[in-house]
């Protein structure tokens, strides 16, 4: 294998791959194709609304995403190392889920591992919701946000643990029902795990069935 280089700026060689470049520059590689991979969607997106419509194109962008979101969510598990289907893994894929906090072009999170059970992901930073914000569209705000991101986090979780359960504790537009607001969070999302049906809780001490 070549020894790593600061980036391919130079000659062009024979045959290089991705472990022959250095930590940064995989870094910067790493953004653009993430960037890349949402850009492609926006694309999609535009052809078929101007081909079909505006309300064809959400029906079927949202359906895409959520048919897209549980294999990489997996394979970003698996790229990262961590084996366990737990709530940890569930936290790790939305950092690096190329949809989520693998875009640093778009979006900037930060998790919690509040237990076992209960994890929080805060989104501070979602561009393409504050372009729209600014742009004074807030119905699409609301699609983005309410119809299209409910169900995807959602999934997101569901990729690594079935029965997670996902709600949103701040959203966009902050109107009934979520009318709650976070200095510094754009949106915030909390998973919990809960217990397969079938499968009953252990009674507490002193609270034993009789």
């Amino acid at each position: 294998m070549a020894r790593a280089v600061k980036n391919y700026g130079g000659k062009v060689q024979p045959v290089f791959h991705l472990e022959d470049l250095d930590h940064d520059t995989l870094v910067k590689l790493a953004g653009q194709f993430a960037r890349a991979y949402q850009q492609m969607d926006g694309h999609w997106y535009d052809a078929v609304a101007q081909k079909y419509g505006q309300e064809v194109a959400r029906e079927m962008d949202k359906e895409v995403w959520l048919r897209n979101i549980p294999p990489t969510a997996l394979r970003t598990l698996q790229a990262l190392g961590h084996e366990a289907k737990d709530m940890a893994a569930i936290l790790k894929v939305t950092q690096f889920h190329p949809a989520a906090g693998g875009c640093p072009y778009l979006y900037d999170f930060e998790v919690e591992l509040k237990s076992p059970t209960v994890g929080i992901v805060k989104v501070t930073r979602c561009k393409p919701m504050r372009v729209y914000r600014d742009k004074g569209d807030m119905e699409f705000v609301r699609v983005m946000c309410r119809d299209w991101d409910i169900p995807m986090f959602g999934m997101t979780g569901k990729a690594v643990i079935p029965n997670v359960k996902c709600r949103p504790l701040v959203i966009p537009p902050y109107d009934a029902p979520y009318t709650r607001k976070v200095e510094g969070v754009d949106c915030m999302w909390e998973y919990t795990i809960e217990p397969e049906k079938g499968k009953a809780k252990t009674p507490r001490k002193g609270k034993a069935k009789r």
